[in-house]
């Protein structure tokens, strides 16, 4: 049977780009976190795109409990529904009445990506599970078997994608026929078809359909020297991605100019055209990219001013350059010479999303706008015709989708012939070709191709209970201000305006040094103070701080940089007053007279006292007092409380991870660690061996992490009293704590 696998539509992939190498900067398994503002508002609107992704011809959705439902077409499995139904079509079951995809007992879903047939998540533990068509290899599981589509393959018979000994994911993305992969150590793998090049190994080979091809046997996408990636996109045929300095690369099929490079040849497809040593794309004079969509055969990017750029293949306006010339497939077609595609007076965006044949962005004024081809309504503006193929269609001319009254949005994503949003009030609206069941409306009807059917007249997806998940981490801390000391600074800053739904649970304070654009975080444990000491600066050198905040989703945007301070010596000048004691002088004079006769002699005596007047004199002594910085003196190592493990299990999450990441800069080799798990109190006294198990992956992860500790795994049922987080200075007392399913860290410097 020939099928038809064609392209594929990404949610966008952003991050934040402040060249601070540790895993916490990474974004973009949230889709978010470019601070295109002070107030980083804009990560909020972005990290949402994690929760939506519209395929081919099927839609997935990340709920409040962040489980998972797919609806549309099912025929590959790539529901996870264990049929090959179509859900949502009127015909099969609705959306209300079918079941969330089974990942896997006490797994959640931190963001999806559907492609032409099969879907990815990245679940909570950092690992990825893949589903749908499993022919040339895109789920990853060393088979061409699919899985999904029928019983007993979902849920914990479906295991994760092998991706390297001791490697997780921060972000998937989905290609028509291939997965991508961005790990913990900010590099990239691929896995499915590669007959364009579009797994950057340099091979048409496929990847991930037989024995021994995943874990460490698969090889990773190679860089610039020196480059790393912060955000990766898969289109139908290619896949782009966003380095650690803000350019952008990339590679696979490259006919109508996708690839950006003013050519149409491929890339990655063989040792003569590597990724490596692929020029990054020139976005004009200064410009850099905040974010990344790729399509079927266009890709877009918005860019750090907040404009937005698209390139590759232009038929039906999906450019939005107003023609539909191919562009990036020619010399001089980049750069300078490719224009920003108009979205309005004054109006940026915010997120960006490219389908088969049509682009929509998110404004910052939290509207939609769409343009390319708008054949089945997928445009949104009650017609079929094209946008952005001629001339006055953009811009203040190109309206905003009507989403309802009062309605705005959190979310796009443009799929295959279909577009969804994600609205302020966590419903789901899908407009465009029905044929499957992917708009979720119950019936195979196209909608917003005539009249009156968008806005009120378009109907929410009925999810069955609840609503989309619309937590995010906390938007980036204000106003922060620094005060120069004695080989410390005061470093103070105002709360972040939004804490994306859930309470902030510590801030995490960085500093660069001289100027450089390397920042290291200041271990002062965990703490919710907005202000915070940093000791053990060095005096006269001149430091630059930054603060960011972390709520139970992950760590959010960081706040713009402080003005630099330096640390001085302090110098005490002390007075010192002598006071002379007033002196008196005696003098005597004696005077004989002369005699000519004999006569009795007379003595005068006269009598002269002198006063010296009192004499005051300051004499000005300079003291100097060098204060030796606090870690000089005396190591000292915080604990920590990590956070609570899923129920039934001891893998650690990629929240914990991050933590323990963190915690790991306070140690080095020869430090004596003791990690503490806690069972409930029970008659028997006996301990949980699960909670053993837990307090053994954190003191292994750490061990890992800095050769040469010497850990110590405790189990002990649960203390009544306070547990106390110690840190570097003054630390916080922790509230009382529910100790259950977590962990207690501390260690002891060693000799």
């Amino acid at each position: 049977m020939n099928r038809r696998h064609v392209a594929v539509l990404t949610t966008i992939a952003l991050v934040i780009f402040s060249n601070v190498h540790n895993a916490r900067d990474a974004r973009a398994d949230t889709a978010g976190g470019a601070l295109i503002d002070a107030t980083g508002a804009s990560t909020q609107s972005q990290v949402r795109m994690r929760y939506i992704t519209a395929g081919d011809s099927h839609t997935c959705i990340v709920l409040s409990d962040n489980s998972v439902k797919c609806f549309g077409m099912g025929s590959e499995g790539q529901l996870g529904s264990g049929t090959t139904d179509n859900i949502g079509d009127g015909v099969g079951l609705s959306v209300a009445t079918s079941s969330v995809v089974l990942l896997g007992t006490g797994r959640t879903v931190r963001s999806i990506s559907a492609g032409a047939s099969h879907t990815c998540a990245l679940l909570d533990n950092a690992t990825v599970k893949c589903w749908g068509y499993g022919a040339v290899g895109a789920l990853g599981y060393g088979s061409m078997t699919n899985r999904g589509d029928s019983t007993g393959q979902m849920g914990d018979s479906l295991s994760a994608v092998s991706l390297g000994a001791g490697r997780t994911a921060l972000q998937i993305t989905v290609g028509s026929q291939h997965s991508c992969a961005l790990l913990d150590n900010f590099s990239v793998k691929c896995w499915g078809r590669g007959n364009y090049g579009q797994l950057g190994i340099g091979s048409t080979a496929t990847i991930g359909d037989g024995a021994s091809e995943m874990g460490d046997s698969l090889v990773a996408v190679a860089f610039a020297a020196g480059r790393s990636v912060r955000a990766i996109a898969a289109g139908s045929n290619h896949t782009c991605a966003l380095l650690d300095n803000a350019s952008v690369v990339c590679w696979g099929r490259g006919t109508y100019g996708q690839l950006g490079q003013g050519a149409t040849t491929n890339i990655g497809h063989s040792s003569s055209a590597t990724v490596a040593t692929t020029l990054a794309i020139d976005l004009g004079s200064g410009r850099t990219a905040l974010a990344l969509s790729a399509g079927d055969a266009h890709t877009c990017a918005i860019l750090d001013n907040a404009t937005v750029k698209c390139w590759g293949f232009g038929s039906n306006g999906r450019l939005g350059s107003g023609a539909t010339a191919n562009l990036g497939d020619g010399a001089s077609e980049m750069g300078n010479s490719l224009a920003v595609v108009d979205v309005g007076s004054g109006r940026t965006a915010r997120a960006i999303s490219a389908g088969i044949a049509h682009t929509c962005a998110l404004l910052d004024n939290a509207t939609v706008k769409c343009w390319g081809e708008g054949t089945s309504g997928r445009l949104g503006y009650g017609d079929q015709n094209s946008l952005g193929d001629g001339a006055n269609e953009m811009g203040t001319n190109l309206a905003a989708v009507s989403l309802g009254t009062g309605r705005t949005a959190l979310a796009i994503s443009a799929g295959g012939t279909h577009t969804c949003a994600v609205l302020d009030n966590g419903s789901v609206k899908c407009w465009g070709d029905g044929s499957s069941g992917q708009l979720g409306s119950n019936n195979v009807l196209s909608v917003g191709d005539d009249a009156s059917e968008m806005g009120d007249s378009l109907a929410v997806v009925a999810l069955g209970g609840g609503s989309l998940n619309t937590d995010t981490e906390p938007t980036a801390p204000q106003s922060v201000v620094a005060v120069a000391g004695d080989t410390q600074a005061t470093v103070s800053w105002s709360a972040p305006a939004n804490n994306g739904g859930s309470v902030v649970t510590d801030y995490i304070v960085e500093y660069s040094v001289s100027g450089s654009a390397t920042w290291s975080v200041f271990n002062d444990g965990v703490s919710t103070s907005l202000s915070a000491t940093v000791t053990g600066l060095i005096n006269d050198t001149s430091y630059s701080f930054r603060v960011s905040a972390l709520n139970a989703v992950n760590t959010g945007a960081t706040a713009l940089a402080s003005t630099s301070i330096t640390p001085v010596t302090t110098t005490t000048t002390t007075t010192t007053t002598t006071t002379v004691v007033p002196t008196t002088t005696t003098t005597t004079t004696t005077t004989v007279a002369p005699t000519t006769t004999t006569t009795i002699p007379i003595t005068t005596t006269t009598t002269t006292t002198t006063t010296i007047p009192t004499t005051t004199t300051t004499i000005p002594t300079t003291t100097t007092t060098t204060i030796v910085p606090q870690v000089l003196i005396a190591r000292t190592i915080p604990t920590i409380v990590v956070q609570p493990f899923a129920l039934n299990v001891s893998a650690l999450s990629a929240m914990q991870l991050g933590r323990l990441d963190r915690y790991s800069n306070n140690l080095k080799r020869g430090d004596s660690v003791t990690c503490t798990s806690f069972s409930a109190n029970n008659s028997l006294g006996m301990v949980s061996r699960l909670n053993v198990q837990r307090a053994r992956s954190v003191c292994k992860y750490l061990s890992v992490k800095v050769v040469g500790l010497k850990v110590k795994v405790i189990s002990a049922l649960a203390p009544i009293a306070t547990v106390r987080s110690s840190s570097l200075g003054s630390g916080p007392d922790w509230q009382s704590l529910n100790l259950l399913r977590r962990v207690v860290v501390k260690a002891r410097p060693g000799t």
